[in-house]
C-alpha cells in the first residue's frame, strides 16, 4: 500500500539534500578563503581584509543548511542506553511523545528565530564591524535551516505514530 507520507518524505529528502549541497559548496568556498587568507598573511604579508567576518557568515550558512539533512540521515548523536532495555514495541511507543516534544520545541525555536531575523532586518539593522555585512540575511538562513529541521521532525513524528499503529514498516538505520 502506498502511503502518502512516502511522497512527503521524498520531497523533504530532496529539499534537505539540496540545502546540504549548498552548505557543502559554501564549505568549499570557506576552505578556499581560509587557505588564501593564510597564504596571503604568512607568505605575502597581505591578509584578506574581512576574511574573519566572511568565514563567520559562511559558517552560519553551513550549519543552518546541514542540520536538517543530518537529522534526516540520523547523523546526530543519541543516547539510548536506557531505551535499549525495553522491547522494540515499547521503544516505538516511547518515541511518539519524545518526537512530539522535540517537534514542539523546534516549532517554537523556528518561530522565534523568524521573529528575531525580522527584528534584525527592520528594527536593529545590525551589521558586521569591518565589512558592514548585514546580519539579518544570515539570521533568515538560520530560520530556513530550522524550518527544514522542523519539517524533518514532523516527518519523524508522523512515522513514529505510524510505526506504533503498524502502518509503517520499520526502517534500518
Amino acid at each position: 500500500m502506498k502511503v502518502p507520507i512516502d511522497s512527503l518524505e521524498k520531497i523533504i529528502t530532496r529539499a534537505s539534500a539540496g540545502l546540504n549541497y549548498i552548505g557543502g559548496c559554501v564549505l568549499a568556498l570557506l576552505m578556499f578563503l581560509s587557505f588564501s587568507d593564510v597564504v596571503g598573511r604568512y607568505i605575502f604579508s597581505r591578509p584578506i581584509l574581512g576574511a574573519y567576518e566572511m568565514i563567520q557568515c559562511m559558517m552560519v550558512v553551513i550549519g543552518a543548511f546541514a542540520v536538517g539533512y543530518c537529522a534526516l540521515e540520523k547523523g546526530h548523536v543519541s543516547v539510548d542506553v536506557l531505551l535499549l532495555r525495553f522491547s522494540q514495541r515499547s521503544r516505538d511507543i516511547i518515541e511518539v511523545p519524545i518526537s512530539l516534544i522535540s517537534l514542539i520545541l523546534l516549532v517554537l525555536l523556528t518561530w522565534k528565530s523568524i521573529g528575531y531575523a525580522y527584528e534584525a532586518a527592520f528594527v536593529m539593522r545590525t551589521a558586521t564591524d569591518l565589512l558592514h555585512i548585514p546580519e539579518y540575511p544570515f539570521m533568515a538562513l538560520v530560520s530556513l535551516g530550522l524550518f527544514m529541521l522542523t519539517i524533518v521532525f514532523f516527518l519523524e513524528f508522523v512515522q513514529s505514530i505510524m510505526k506504533v499503529m503498524r502502518f509503517c514498516p520499520e526502517k534500518k538505520g
